[in-house]
């Protein structure tokens, strides 16, 4: 463990009750503005950024289900959708016989993106799990998994979600 991180590590912990909000919310908004400065660069919103991992995790969607996934408006989910269209990352088209629904595809254009923008976070998060003792990772890995699976609507059969956090 480097020199910071068993600083970090090592500096008392807040005992207030409230000590675990805190630490939960202060580590998300960095995560997050982190994850936002990497898709500024690549003019792309963390919901845009969803989009691509559900489509990559499930395959073609509808319309209708990434905007039940996550839990958006049709029209933001239309939105976003024309965005990351123009960029060449998803692709629209109607299924055979039903013109009313609109299936919605990852492109390769956005599987190469949405590979490079996750390679961008690699290093970042290696960092982050560097400031945890080697002992401590699987109980914290358990711990924040647990806390996952209790926060993340269920969208139906979806073993891509599941699995993710069963490798764990």
């Amino acid at each position: 463990m480097s020199a910071r991180a068993k600083a970090i590590w090592e500096a008392p912990v807040p005992r207030a009750p409230n000590a675990v909000w805190e630490a939960l919310f202060i580590t998300t908004r960095g995560i997050l503005g982190q994850l936002r400065q990497n898709l500024r660069r690549r003019g792309l919103t963390v919901s845009q950024f969803w989009v691509l991992r559900c489509l990559r995790d499930h395959g073609t969607i509808p319309m209708g289900k990434l905007s039940q996934w996550l839990d958006v408006t049709f029209p933001t989910v239309t939105g976003l959708v024309d965005h990351l269209e123009s960029l060449g990352f998803v692709a629209r088209r109607a299924p055979p016989g039903d013109r009313r629904v609109v299936l919605v595809e990852l492109t390769p254009g956005g599987s190469d993106a949405l590979q490079g923008l996750e390679g961008e976070m690699t290093s970042f998060v290696d960092g982050l799990v560097e400031l945890i003792p080697p002992e401590d990772r699987p109980a914290v890995a358990r711990t924040l998994t647990r806390l996952a699976r209790d926060l993340t609507p269920a969208h139906g059969d979806c073993s891509a979600c599941a699995g993710a956090l069963d490798s764990v």
